[in-house]
């Protein structure tokens, strides 16, 4: 009788969970119009984020950027940043957004790592949030289409190949 509660909670949870489709009114998967940017940057390994105005904003977060694959300019990634003057309000607002994605999403996995990072992936999909840096962090709350990252993987490696003379091979 325990087994059979235990597998109808299981069950309930998985379906009472949101499908994570992305975040602040933006979808993954979507055709991005590059010239709709608001700016453009790079990340540490030279992709670039384009800077974007959402139709939906959370109060937490003051810039929102999403990289997209190089060929077909599809979501692959949304983020909502935010720059915080210490570590203590940051974490405090972290601990606010953990609360609202569990409601959503049900219960982030926290990783042991110096930035708190707390996430769930749900299919091909995942939401994480950290705060980052030292003195004045940073806090992320990303989504993340592992299917697209792929993508974006070979449509990169597409694109080079389109650069090289083939007669040598």
């Amino acid at each position: 009788m325990k087994k059979i509660v235990l597998i109808s909670l299981m069950v309930s949870t998985i379906l009472l969970s949101a499908e994570i489709v992305g975040g602040f009114g933006l979808a993954l998967g979507d055709t991005f119009d590059t010239t709709k940017a608001t700016s453009t940057s790079k990340t540490t390994s030279g992709e670039i984020l384009y800077g974007v105005a959402p139709p939906k904003k959370l109060k937490y977060f003051k810039n929102y950027y999403v990289l997209i694959t190089p060929k077909t300019k599809k979501i692959k990634q949304i983020w909502g940043m935010s720059n915080y003057e210490n570590t203590a309000t940051c974490n405090k607002d972290l601990e606010v957004i953990a609360i609202l994605l569990e409601n959503k999403y049900g219960k982030l996995e926290k990783k042991i790592s110096m930035d708190q990072t707390r996430a769930i992936t749900i299919g091909e999909n995942r939401v994480s949030i950290k705060c980052s840096g030292f003195m004045k962090p940073d806090m992320y709350l990303q989504y993340t289409s592992y299917k697209l990252i792929e993508l974006s993987k070979r449509e990169a490696a597409e694109l080079e190949a389109e650069k090289i003379d083939t007669s040598a091979l």
